[in-house]
C-alpha cells in the first residue's frame, strides 16, 4: 500500500493521522486533510486535534474519509464539541484486531479502532507486521497513528497473543477508571492517554528494532477498582530477564516508577 502521511501532532487529547498502514512512529495533527504532509519525529505519538506528542512519562529509562468542511474545531453536535475528520489510511484495508468503545472527558463516547497488518514474508514463523491505531468520534475518524515505519510486531490489539505477557483485569476491560486505555503488542504494552484534544499515546507505540519504548517486556494489571498497573520485566544488558520487575502506577498525569 502506497504511503502517505498527514502529521498528527500530540498534546492534549488528539488522535495521530497519518495515511499508510506502515509510516513512521508518529501521531499526526486531527487537521482536515489537505493534501500536505508533514514528518513528526519518531517519539511524537499523540492523537489528537493538533500539537505534539510529548515525551513518555516514566521516571525510570524505562471510514472513507469524511468531507473535511463538514467538521471544524468548536464544531457543537448533541453539546459535545467535534474534532476535525482526517483520513484512516487502514479502513477497509487493513485488518482490524479491536474496535474499543471509550468516553472520552472532553469529546464524549469515541472508538478506538486497532489494525495490525501482517508484512512477513509467506511461511515466516512467527508471522509479523505493522500496528496501528485509528480514533472515530460520531463514526468519523480524526486520528489516526501507525507505529514506526518498518516495526515489524506480532499482534497490536487489546489483549496479549503470547504466553510470555500476562494481563490481569479485574475490571474486566482493558480501560481504566482514569480513561486510559491499554493495548499489546508483542512483550510490550501501549498506554493512550486523554488529553484536552483527543489522546497520547506518550511514545509507547511498538518501537524500531534496536529502540526503546517504556513498557516493553512488561504486563498489566487492573483491579476491581479500575487502578492500572504495568508491571515492567528488568533485563540486563544482553536482554536477559534479571528476575526482577518495576511497577508503574498512575500519578494523575503519568505512569511512574512506584518507589
Amino acid at each position: 500500500m502506497k504511503k502517505k502521511a498527514t502529521v498528527i501532532t500530540a498534546t492534549a487529547l488528539s488522535i495521530p493521522l497519518l495515511v499508510g498502514c506502515g509510516q513512521a512512529d508518529t501521531e499526526a495533527t486531527a487537521n482536515p486533510t489537505d493534501g500536505s504532509s508533514e514528518a513528526s519525529s519518531p517519539a511524537s505519538q499523540t492523537a489528537q486535534a493538533s500539537g505534539a506528542e510529548t515525551a513518555p512519562q516514566s521516571t525510570e529509562s524505562a471510514a472513507p474519509s469524511a468531507d473535511p468542511a463538514s467538521t471544524a474545531t468548536g464544531e457543537q453536535s448533541d453539546g459535545v464539541e467535534q474534532l476535525p475528520a482526517v483520513t484512516d489510511p487502514c479502513a477497509g484495508q487493513c485488518t482490524e484486531t479491536a474496535r474499543i468503545p471509550v468516553d472520552h472527558p472532553k469529546f464524549g463516547t469515541m472508538e478506538v479502532v486497532t489494525y495490525h497488518e501482517v508484512t512477513s514474508a509467506p511461511g515466516a514463523a512467527p508471522t509479523t507486521g505493522e500496528g496501528s491505531y485509528a480514533l472515530y468520534q460520531d463514526g468519523r475518524p480524526v486520528g489516526f497513528v501507525p507505529s514506526a515505519d518498518g516495526v515489524g510486531v506480532v499482534t497490536f490489539g487489546q489483549e496479549p497473543k503470547l504466553p510470555g505477557q500476562t494481563w490481569d483485569l479485574a475490571n474486566g476491560s482493558n480501560v481504566d477508571k482514569h480513561g486510559n486505555v491499554f493495548l499489546s503488542y508483542g512483550d510490550g504494552v501501549t498506554v493512550l492517554t486523554p488529553t484536552e484534544k483527543g489522546y497520547d499515546s506518550n511514545g509507547s507505540m511498538p518501537p524500531a528494532e534496536g529502540e526503546k519504548a517504556p513498557f516493553s517486556n512488561s504486563g498489566l494489571k487492573i483491579d476491581a477498582n479500575g487502578e492500572a498497573t504495568i508491571i515492567q520485566k528488568k533485563v540486563d544488558e544482553n536482554g536477559t530477564d534479571t528476575g526482577e520487575t518495576v511497577e508503574y502506577t498512575w500519578d494523575g498525569s503519568g505512569f511512574t516508577a512506584k518507589s
